[in-house]
Parts: C-alpha cells; sequence; structure tokens
C-alpha cells in the first residue's frame, strides 16, 4: 500500500512537472515576442481593395494574400486596424512576420468570398491574424460591398479610410 501512495504521489509531481515545463515552453515564444514588441496573435479588421498598390488614391499600404488553391493576390489597405494592443496601419502585418505573403483561412465560403472579391469592389474583413510560426490570417467574417470603387466609372472619389 505504501508503495502504491508513494507511485501515485510521484506521478502527481511528474505531472504537474510537466504541465509546469509545458506552460513555460509555450510560454517563451510569447514572452520573447512581448520583448521585443510583437504580437503573435490579434484581432485584426481591415478594408481595401484587392489588385492595388501603395500608390494608388486612398491605399495606406499594401498586403499579399493567398489561400490553398489561389494564386498570391495584393491587397491595396485603405484602413487598417489590430486590437489587443491597438496598432492601425500595414506595419500590423509587417511588424509580427518576415513572411512576404500571408496565409488566408477559414471557411471556404469567407475564403472564396474574400479571395474571389473583384478589384473594383471594396472588401472589409474582420479576422485573427497569427503571425508564428507562419503567417496565417483566420478569417471571422467577410463584407464585399456593393457597387464599383469610388473613382471607377467617371466617378470623382477617391477610396477614404473610413
Amino acid at each position: 500500500m505504501t508503495k502504491t501512495t508513494v507511485r501515485i504521489a510521484t506521478g502527481i509531481g511528474s505531472l504537474r512537472a510537466s504541465i509546469a515545463a509545458a506552460t513555460l515552453a509555450l510560454a517563451l515564444p510569447t514572452l520573447a515576442a512581448a520583448q521585443i514588441g510583437v504580437e503573435l496573435q490579434r484581432p485584426v479588421h481591415m478594408q481595401g481593395y484587392w489588385d492595388h498598390n501603395a500608390n494608388d488614391p486612398g491605399i495606406i499600404g499594401t498586403v499579399t494574400f493567398a489561400a490553398k488553391g489561389t494564386k498570391n493576390r495584393v491587397f491595396g489597405a485603405t484602413a487598417v486596424q489590430a486590437y489587443m494592443d491597438p496598432m492601425q496601419g500595414t506595419q500590423v502585418f509587417t511588424n509580427a512576420t518576415m513572411a512576404p505573403v500571408i496565409t488566408v483561412e477559414g471557411s471556404k465560403d469567407l475564403v472564396d468570398s474574400m479571395m474571389g472579391a473583384p478589384a473594383n469592389k471594396k472588401v472589409n474583413v474582420f479576422g485573427m491574424f497569427i503571425a508564428q510560426p507562419s503567417a496565417n490570417f483566420i478569417l471571422m467574417s467577410v463584407h464585399i460591398e456593393p457597387g464599383p470603387k469610388p473613382g471607377a466609372s467617371g466617378s470623382s472619389k477617391t477610396p477614404t479610410n473610413n
């Protein structure tokens, strides 16, 4: 009976040590990222147009996205807002990862909607950006605004940051 009690106590201690080691192993990358001011995971709202570059009116920066089964597309952002340490602009992505392309994931409908939107329609997306170990953007919502982009088809308006 004594041996069983000792083994159980040793087993629990070993389990506690294993849990502590696993917790520390998971926390170290986060602690290291915090030291250099990088969030590894954060909610992001973004809007803009496909196939635009930073020189186009109203575009504040560009981000290249890809999804399984699609080719890379350049997204000209008109607004980017990150949460859980608020930050604005495309540096949300570039400060957190060195990856040249961010992989879009989520339900097939959301991914197809975002990646398949025409260049003349404003795309509004909300998702979780996960910087490490690889750059992923997990979609939670996608809205494609109806009608052509401001400035298209003879309109004198340009995209705005709203």
